[in-house]
């Protein structure tokens, strides 16, 4: 979950090579400049009242963003596959290599090539999420170009919970710098987006990873700092933040010592007291 920075692309210029393009839509042209302007004002919000269109238009719209056809001057939605990022900033989990319309196609699909309207996400959010952020719906999920304020204050960690023994997770924030209404909203927005499944496998997998790694140390406090703090420069100097492994590795630091040791006490010094991997093979008749 984080906020991006807005590559500016032309939308009411580039309209016109798109009405050239597809003509049904020359007669609510200036509609749809309305709009734009509107989901700017607005802040993508679901109480824009939608345009009114036939069937024609809604297929030129779902043609325009299906096809992103050069003369149209839409080429560069294929860009936003192409993204660098190694977590969805919506929902934090590994990728984002969809496109989501962050107000949906079914009800606004004169926001179907508005640059501001399409975003790069996960695919499992994106599907979870689905029309839950449809015209008129109360409460919108955050938007990583309008709400920055709200996302740059984010502090996500996972909970790591040893209850009776059995590791738990779950992900939670710094609730100190909002207001009641800024947490329903970072709440609502991680109920909607958040899939517990791929959350908890990729949890587990990086734990597991980190399990490895503490293999090197003998003590907690060497794996904490060497390790654990480590991961979290890794990830904040790539700005990969409140990604999963992110949040897990805040998560492992909020722990006491005799919390990690009960966490990864086997694993420590493991390493040491093992054969190395170049002995194994010198060992090999």
């Amino acid at each position: 979950m984080r906020s991006l920075s807005y590559k500016r692309v032309f939308d009411r210029s580039l309209l016109g090579s798109v009405i050239a393009h597809y003509k049904s839509l020359a007669s609510i042209s200036a509609q749809i400049k309305i709009a734009y302007r509107e989901y700017v004002l607005k802040k993508g919000s679901p109480s824009i009242i939608p345009i009114e269109i036939d069937t024609v238009q809604r297929a030129e719209f779902e043609n325009a963003y299906s096809n992103k056809p050069i003369g149209a001057g839409l080429s560069w939605i294929s860009e936003l596959y192409i993204n660098g990022l190694n977590s969805c900033p919506f929902c934090g989990g590994d990728g984002a290599r969809t496109i989501e319309h962050y107000l949906p196609q079914a009800s606004y699909p004169e926001f179907s090539v508005y640059s501001l309207n399409l975003l790069p996400s996960c695919g499992s959010c994106n599907s979870k999420r689905n029309s839950l952020n449809a015209h008129g719906a109360a409460t919108s999920p955050l938007h990583p170009y309008f709400d920055k304020h709200i996302l740059n204050k984010l502090n996500a960690y996972t909970v790591v919970s040893l209850d009776c023994g059995v590791i738990g997770f779950y992900l939670s924030y710094d609730h100190s710098p909002f207001t009641e209404e800024e947490q329903f909203r970072i709440d609502y927005h991680m109920e909607i987006s958040l899939d517990e499944t791929s959350y908890i496998n990729r949890t587990l997998d990086s734990l597991e990873t980190l399990r490895i790694s503490s293999e090197k140390y003998s003590t907690p406090m060497e794996f904490r700092t060497e390790v654990i703090d480590d991961q979290i420069y890794i990830s904040e100097r790539k700005k990969d933040y409140n990604s999963w492994h992110h949040a897990l590795c805040k998560g492992l630091a909020n722990l006491s010592d005799d919390e990690l040791q009960i966490i990864f006490g086997d694993s420590f010094g493991a390493r040491a007291s093992a054969p190395s991997l170049g002995r194994l093979r010198n060992l090999t008749p």
